[in-house]
């Protein structure tokens, strides 16, 4: 399982979305300006943007966009954590 939170220097948001994912294991951290290049390969547009890919090979990408959607996905997934 892998968590990537994309986010970009002096968000307020982003701030926020990563107090929201202290208490999770293996989060990646991703600043827009470092990565350009996983920005277009996720096709990442807005901030901050996190991406749950889980162990399943099979299984698609979960992208959760902006504040709003970090925080469904900490609601979401408190308890596996």
């Amino acid at each position: 399982m892998a968590i990537i939170l994309f986010h970009m220097k002096d968000c307020k948001e982003c701030d926020k979305a990563k107090d929201m994912l202290k208490g999770f294991a293996n989060v990646v951290y991703i600043e827009a300006s470092s990565g350009d290049k996983l920005l277009k390969e996720y096709n990442v547009t807005k901030f901050p943007t996190l991406i749950y890919q889980r162990d399943d090979d099979y299984a698609e990408p979960e992208y959760y966009v902006g504040l709003d959607g970090v925080q469904e996905f900490a609601e979401l997934h408190n308890d596996n954590y």
